[in-house]
This record gives structure tokens, C-alpha cells and sequence, in this order.
């Protein structure tokens, strides 16, 4: 289409088209006035576009409610969440997620499957993947007469989110990855492919929905690493608004161990969990430290094909923990130390205006309250909360960046 005036006007079209669904899906049910005096737009480009999107199925006109101009009644838009779906696929080391839900992110499915089988080859894990959906999810009466309309994706490590690809996922895959072009391939739909912790920071913001309005956001994941992503404008509806950021590899101890990133003494290096499982093994003894040394050695963990070796050996680790430990309360004390230090510059240097903590350590309350205890002094606490949706957000995620890139495609439906 031809630009005028430099702008491209199916571009404004689209901008438009994005602006009202954002706000109808934020506000759940809205008249067309108030659409027009929060947008900025004339009434009469509001009900051109709105009967566009009630035409195409994605908005629908709903109940009515007494207006307070001369007792008349307006009519409300809200989305129309169930006539369409998203589908999630969160991929680590040991296993893939699905989840579908609708467009008011209802689980509609939601199931783990392991990947351990596969030694990390791209080659076998995504055709399987692509099998689980399509028997699981497509073919079956998961989804009913609802339009598929995009696929989000994350895994760990670096990404690029414009092209689609996983180019070091830390072990999930060996190398780069076209994931992005892989499953629109096989499925005709959009697809977008973030890393694991903008995925979970984006979905912490498109949760809590209107709450984190004009909000810069700093998310912070423990356990079993550390990751951290930033909204780096006050987009929380945008996927592209987030960006990871390296928080696990700030230099804590100069003199510490070798981090595979390259450097020495990196935070990760000092509070991940293989290092604290590593500087506990060295003290640890039927003496010094029973309970923890009887749960390592005389009882096989149960076999959780989901999580690693480390994440099984944490477990009396923090109970241990609770009841006082000697040896773990002065290994943790070391690693709340580091934490604290490396948040309170993280805050100094970003400025968020919240931060929001997300992790299985966070489960555990005494650790949690130590962690603040240690947080608050070194910065304003307020600023500082555990996240709404702790441990649910690696399956939602990716479908809540579905439903992102759809919106940010003005609602373009996919043939």
C-alpha cells in the first residue's frame, strides 16, 4: 500500500486495529465511546474498525448496562476469547511442555513429556513435538471448532526472537535451531521463539493485565540457575518489550570459580545450585550434618524424570535448611549475601520501577524471608515482590507470547 505523508497507512491500520484489542482484552468489557476518548481515535474510526473485528469473530458485542446519560443503554465489546486458541511449547534439558489454552489464557491442555530419550537432538525432539500437538491437541476434541492462530515457543538460553532461532540453548539442543521456521512449517500459524525467562517475566506482566500499566519491570528466577529479564519499555503487552538480561553472569567474586561463559566468579557460579550442592559435598558427614548427609546416601530420590539430579539433591538441602542446619544456613548465608549484592546493583543500574522474584527456592518461606531480610538492607524493599504465579508460569508463558503476537498483528487470523 502506498505511504502518504511517510506513513504507511496499512501500518496505521494495524496500529489501530492492535491499540483497541489491547484495551478491550485489558478492560474486559468497554463501550465503543470510551474505546475512542482513551485512544485518542474519532467514534466513527472506532465503529469502523470494532465491526471489522465483530465481523472477523474476534470481538463480540455483549451485555448491556444502564449508560448515565438519560438512562440509555451501551453496548460493551469484550474478546471473543473462546472461538480462538494459542498453543505454548516451553523446552529444557530433560523435557517439553504443551500448553493450549484460549484467548483468555483457560488451559485447555496441559501436559509434560520427557526428552531425555532423545540426547538433545533437534532432529528427534521437534518432530515429536509436532506429533504430541497434532494428535494430542489438533486432532482430538481439545480445541473443539476453536481457530488455531499462533504457536509461541521458549527455551533457555540465547535467542533471536526476530528470526525465530535458538542459538545456544545451554544443552537443550546440540547448536543453532530454526525453531521459529520448523513449526510454522507445520502449522501454518506465526510463530515466536523467546528465551525461557522473557517468556515468564512476559507472562508475569500479562497476568496481572492492567496492574502493571506503565511499570518497568525487573523479573528474577531462581532455581535451579539464575536468569533475569527486563521490560525495557512500558509495553507489558509486547513480547518485544523484554529482553534477558545477564544478571547470572555479573562478576560476584573476581577470584571465583570458572563460569562456561568464559569469565571467573560470575553470580551463577556462587548461587546456582550445582555450586551449592558442590560446596556442601565437601563438608557433608554423618557428623557434621546427619540429616542431609542420611537423606544424600541412605535413600534413592524419587525418580522425577522432569528435573535433574541437582534439583532431587536440593530438596533435603533446604530442608535441611529449615531445621537449622549449621552447614547449610552458613552455605546459604553466603549465597544471600551474593544475591542481595548483585540485585541491589541490578536495581541501581536499571531503575525498575518493580521487581518481581519467581522460583522454586521462593517456596521455601524461610529462605524467602531471609532473602529479604537480606534485600532490605541494601535497598527499598518495597519495590520488591514475590511473583502471583510462582512455579506455574514456564507452561503459560509461551501462550501468553502467542497471544501477544497476535495482537501485535492487529488480530490477523491465519488462513
Amino acid at each position: 500500500m502506498a505511504a502518504k505523508d511517510g506513513i504507511n497507512m496499512l501500518d496505521v491500520k494495524v496500529r489501530n486495529r492492535r491499540s483497541i484489542l489491547e484495551l478491550v482484552y485489558q478492560e474486559k468489557q468497554i463501550p465503543r465511546k470510551d474505546i475512542a476518548a482513551c485512544l485518542g481515535l474519532t467514534p466513527a474510526a472506532i465503529t469502523l474498525i470494532t465491526n471489522d473485528l465483530i465481523q472477523e469473530g474476534i470481538l463480540v458485542e455483549t451485555a448491556k448496562k444502564e449508560s448515565s446519560a438519560r438512562g440509555r443503554r451501551e453496548v460493551l465489546l469484550e474478546i471473543n476469547a473462546s472461538k480462538f486458541c494459542v498453543i505454548g511449547i516451553s523446552i529444557t534439558k530433560n523435557h517439553y511442555e504443551l500448553t493450549c489454552t484460549d484467548l483468555s489464557t483457560k488451559t485447555l491442555y496441559h501436559k509434560k513429556f520427557r526428552t531425555i530419550d532423545f540426547h538433545h537432538d533437534a532432529g528427534l525432539i521437534l518432530p515429536a513435538i509436532q506429533s504430541t500437538i497434532q494428535t494430542d491437541i489438533l486432532s482430538s476434541s481439545v480445541i473443539g471448532k476453536k481457530k488455531l492462530l499462533s504457536i509461541g515457543i521458549c527455551t533457555l538460553g540465547l535467542v533471536n526472537i526476530d528470526r525465530g532461532l535458538s542459538l545456544n540453548s545451554y544443552g537443550v539442543f546440540h547448536g543453532s535451531v530454526d525453531l521459529g521456521a520448523f513449526f510454522r512449517e507445520a502449522f501454518h500459524v506465526p510463530v515466536i521463539v523467546t528465551n525461557n525467562i522473557v517468556s515468564c517475566a512476559h507472562a508475569e506482566a500479562f497476568l496481572q493485565n492492567s496492574s502493571m500499566q506503565n511499570k518497568r519491570l525487573l523479573f528474577i528466577k531462581y532455581g535451579p540457575g539464575i536468569g533475569s529479564a527486563l521490560m525495557t519499555y512500558d509495553d507489558y503487552f509486547n513480547v518485544y518489550a523484554y529482553d534477558a538480561i545477564q544478571l547470572a553472569h555479573m562478576v560476584s567474586d573476581p577470584n571465583g570459580r570458572p563460569c562456561i561463559c568464559g569469565n571467573h566468579g560470575c553470580l551463577e557460579t556462587i548461587v546456582g545450585y550445582e555450586n551449592i550442592v558442590s560446596e556442601i559435598s565437601n563438608l557433608v558427614s554423618p557428623d557434621f550434618s546427619p540429616e542431609l548427609y542420611h537423606a544424600w546416601n541412605d535413600t534413592t530420590p524419587e525418580d522425577n524424570v522432569y528435573e535433574n539430579t541437582v534439583t532431587q539433591k536440593m530438596i533435603p538441602v533446604f530442608k535441611a535448611y529449615d531445621h537449622g542446619d549449621n552447614l547449610v544456613s552458613t552455605e546459604f548465608n553466603r549465597v544471600l549475601f551474593h544475591m542481595g549484592t548483585a540485585i541491589k546493583n541490578a536495581i541501581t543500574l536499571l531503575n525498575p520501577d518493580s521487581v518481581i522474584l519467581y522460583g522454586e527456592a521462593f517456596e521455601h518461606r524461610k529462605f524467602r524471608n531471609a532473602f529479604m531480610q537480606e534485600l532490605s538492607a541494601y535497598t527499598k524493599s518495597q519495590k520488591v515482590n514475590f511473583s502471583d504465579y510462582n512455579m506455574q508460569l514456564e507452561g503459560i508463558g509461551p501462550a501468553t507470547t502467542a497471544i501477544s503476537l497476535f495482537f501485535l498483528s492487529g488480530g490477523a487470523i491465519p488462513e
